[in-house]
């Protein structure tokens, strides 16, 4: 689906750039038809659908004209102004992805009854996980997106660690949050897929993310069901062909809920510690009881990493019931991104 917007705009160049910027990058997203004469802007209202009507502030009288289908905003000068006359403000001399973020933000605040599907096509989903904290579960998730993103596939990274970030290996353009997304799940009066469109940000690698939640306890507000709902509308968002999640540190009914109902493939990260080996081996045991009592293939679906291995502290068991996909030795001297970047280009990523 793609949103209508009617857009006036005395600054014809004004418009015209705009109208050119939104048809080079977002053309499957939104069509725009600009106006500069009133006349024929008032007649194409009452004539033409639109899903969204913006009109400069200086002719904020032709507010009387828009149907109240469409949902209204007003252009001004100043990119701070989040209201004019109590109607939802777009800053006009902002960048074509802010511009965009902003229109498809305040259209899904508005718009309830507005579903958006893709075309169904299911996005590989791996899950990264560990029963370890400090095995670096994280860092390696955020490696493979890169290393995926890098090989030209369309990534989702979802982290749904209560302290979690993203931001510790992403950036991007735009100012929503993962603390928006959970209002809108809890919400009645938001469309949960447009709001999603507003707040998923893309990091120059290619990898697509949400910003960490604004105040982390937001993410323990957050519901199994609304991570179903949640993970439904990432698909249609956006055709993806891999969505990575990250979710480690602890053993969790959150952990088996994503185990057993989402992930296509389980990868199990281990430092080869005294304890990760511990930790591992009972996990294992876990999932094997989960396994006979629910009749769900998970073994099968796992895959052991190694990470941040050292041989002098750790070692690797010889017998386990899930496929060893190799390991990474510890380094040492880089964090964040710049890690990220390194363990992307690992040998092991490519089994995984």
């Amino acid at each position: 689906m793609r949103i209508n917007i009617a857009l006036f705009d005395k600054d014809k160049n004004y418009s015209t750039r705009l109208l050119k910027s939104f048809q080079d990058k977002y053309v499957k997203e939104i069509s725009i038809s600009v106006f500069s004469d009133e006349k024929l802007f008032v007649s194409e209202l009452s004539s033409q659908h639109f899903d969204m009507v913006v009109i400069d502030q200086e002719y904020i009288h032709l507010r009387n004209h828009v149907p109240d289908r469409a949902v209204l905003a007003v252009l001004t000068k100043d990119n701070y102004i989040e209201e004019f006359e109590q109607i939802p403000a777009i800053g006009k001399y902002q960048k074509v992805e802010t511009l965009y973020k902003r229109f498809i933000g305040i259209f899904a605040d508005n718009s309830v009854g507005i579903k958006v599907r893709g075309s169904g096509a299911k996005a590989n989903i791996i899950l990264f996980t560990s029963a370890q904290g400090g095995s670096g579960t994280s860092s390696l998730a955020a490696a493979y997106a890169v290393n995926q993103a890098e090989k030209g596939k369309s990534v989702f990274f979802l982290n749904l660690e209560t302290f979690g970030s993203s931001n510790s290996y992403f950036q991007g353009e735009g100012q929503g949050s993962f603390s928006d997304i959970i209002y809108a799940l809890k919400s009645n009066n938001i469309n949960l897929t447009m709001k999603l469109m507003s707040t998923i940000k893309r990091d120059a690698s290619g990898v697509e993310f949400i910003d960490e939640c604004r105040n982390a306890y937001d993410m323990l507000e957050l519901k199994d069901q609304e991570i179903d709902a949640l993970i439904e509308a990432i698909s249609s968002v956006k055709e993806y062909d891999v969505v990575i999640i990250d979710y480690s540190g602890v053993s969790s009914e959150r952990q088996m809920f994503l185990m057993k109902t989402y992930a296509d493939s389980i990868v199990y990260v281990n430092d080869g510690s005294e304890i990760g080996n511990t930790k591992f081996t009972r996990f294992c045991e876990v999932i094997a009881v989960v396994e006979k009592m629910e009749n769900k293939a998970l073994l099968s679906k796992m895959a052991l990493v190694y990470n941040r291995f050292s041989s002098q502290t750790g070692r690797q068991l010889q017998t386990i019931p899930i496929a060893r996909l190799g390991g990474i030795h510890r380094i040492e001297g880089i964090t964040g991104r710049e890690l990220v970047e390194e363990l992307s280009r690992q040998e092991v990523m490519a089994d995984i």
